[in-house]
C-alpha cells in the first residue's frame, strides 16, 4: 500500500503529535531554542520529498509559547504549494497571543490545502466540553475528513455541543479574563528567571499561549529537577515529555501560567530555589 510522507515540525513538541510521527513515512524536524524555536524553512525546504503530501505544524508552538511571524508564514506556504503539500496547522493555542499584533491568520484561511485544528480546550479553557473542529477551504478534503470522523470517532453528546455554543457566544469575555490573567503571570515568570535567577534559568521569552519552556542551568537535568519539585507538591513538564532524546539543546522544561493559582505555585518554586541555591552554585563552580 502506498503511503504518501508526511513532515513534522513537532520536536521537542506535544506528546501524543510527536509520538505519531513513529513510521518509515514520517521525517521529523526539530526545533531549536537557538532559532527562537520557529520552524527553520531551509530544513522544511531540504527535507521534502518528491512523494512528501503533508506537513503538520504546531503555531501558536506548544511547549515553546512562541508563534511565528506572518512572512514566515507566508514562505512556508509558498514553498509547499510549490510542492502541491497540504499543511496541517495544530492552532489550539490561537486566541491568546500576547499581543493581538502577533496573531497570524489561521492556516486554513491563507492556504487553499490548508488544515486548522482548533479545540475549545485551550483559549476559551472549556476542556470538559471535549469539543473542536478541523477547517478547511477544499471540499473534497472536508469530505474526506467528514469520512474519517464518521468511521473512527464516535460522535459528540448533544449535551456537549449545546455548552460549546454557550462557550462561543461569550468568548469576548473568556478570551479577555484568559488573557488579563496571562499577562499578569507572565509579567512574575519573567521577573522569576530574568531578574531573580537568570543564572539558574534561561528562556525564549514567549509571546503566546500560557505555557513557556525553561532551560534549567543548574547542576540537574531537567527531569531530576523535576523529581525534586514533585516533592514540594510542584509540577513541571521535563524535557522527556517532548523529545524522544534529550540532549544538553533541549533539555528544557514546560510551566504553565495560565491558571489564577499560578503566583502562589511560583511563589513555593521561589523559595525553594533560594534554599538550594547555594549548593548548586557551589556545583557549578566545582566543574
Amino acid at each position: 500500500m502506498y503511503v504518501p510522507f508526511f513532515l513534522y515540525q513537532f520536536g521537542p513538541g506535544y506528546q501524543s503529535v510527536v509520538d505519531i510521527a513513529s513510521n518509515n513515512s514520517v521525517t521529523r524536524l526539530e526545533r531549536k531554542a537557538s532559532n527562537r524555536w520557529q520552524i527553520d524553512l531551509e530544513e522544511v525546504k531540504q527535507a521534502i520529498q518528491k512523494d512528501t503530501k503533508f506537513l503538520v505544524i504546531n503555531e501558536p508552538y506548544n511547549p515553546g509559547g512562541i508563534v511565528m511571524s506572518r512572512k514566515l508564514q507566508k514562505d512556508l506556504i509558498e514553498l509547499c504549494d510549490q510542492h502541491e503539500i497540504v499543511i496541517l496547522s495544530d492552532e489550539v493555542y490561537r486566541y491568546l497571543e500576547h499581543d493581538q499584533k502577533d496573531r497570524i491568520p489561521a492556516m486554513a484561511d491563507v492556504y487553499h490545502r490548508g488544515i486548522s485544528v482548533v479545540t475549545l480546550s485551550k483559549p476559551w479553557g472549556a476542556c470538559g466540553v471535549t469539543i473542536g473542529w478541523l477547517t478547511c477551504q477544499n471540499l473534497q478534503m472536508k469530505q474526506q475528513l467528514v469520512d474519517v470522523q464518521y468511521f473512527a470517532t464516535v460522535s459528540p453528546s448533544r449535551a456537549s455541543e449545546i455548552q460549546a455554543i454557550m462557550v462561543l457566544r461569550a468568548s469576548d469575555v473568556i478570551l479577555e479574563e484568559r488573557l488579563s490573567i496571562i499577562r499578569n503571570n507572565l509579567h512574575l515568570l519573567q521577573d522569576f528567571v530574568e531578574k531573580k535567577f537568570p543564572f539558574f534559568f534561561k528562556w525564549e521569552r514567549p509571546n503566546a499561549g500560557a505555557i513557556a519552556f525553561i532551560k534549567f542551568k543548574g547542576p540537574l537535568t531537567s527531569e531530576e529537577f523535576g523529581d525534586l519539585l514533585v516533592q514540594r507538591g510542584i509540577s513541571i513538564k521535563p524535557a522527556y515529555v517532548f523529545s524522544d532524546t534529550v540532549t544538553p539543546d533541549n533539555d528544557y522544561f514546560r510551566v504553565g501560567f495560565g491558571e489564577k493559582i499560578m503566583p502562589l505555585a511560583l511563589q513555593a518554586l521561589t523559595d525553594f530555589v533560594e534554599e538550594c541555591k547555594e549548593s548548586w552554585l557551589n556545583a557549578m563552580n566545582s566543574n
